[in-house]
């Protein structure tokens, strides 16, 4: 079994290279909670859910299952990680 990194995108924004350069620490960049949250095995979507509550911190309830990529596809992210 071929561990893979697995994202929950959040939020994805753009920003002027202006901006970007001179973020620096303690800078805060608002963002809206997502109701939508899409599940990504490198760039593959693989499945979408919801942010819900789990004790004392966030968890993602998967919704809806997407197209699945198949084995030798994610075997070969497995191999660029």
């Amino acid at each position: 079994m071929v561990p893979l990194p697995l994202r929950a995108v959040l939020h994805e924004r753009q920003l002027p290279l202006a901006q970007a350069v001179q973020l620096a620490p303690g800078d805060v960049l608002p963002i809206e909670a997502p109701r939508d949250v899409q599940l990504r095995i490198g760039t593959h979507h693989i499945a979408r859910g919801t942010i819900a509550p789990l004790g004392d911190e966030g968890a993602l309830l998967v919704t809806i299952i997407s197209r699945r990529p198949d084995p030798a596809t994610l075997a070969s992210l497995g191999e660029l990680s």
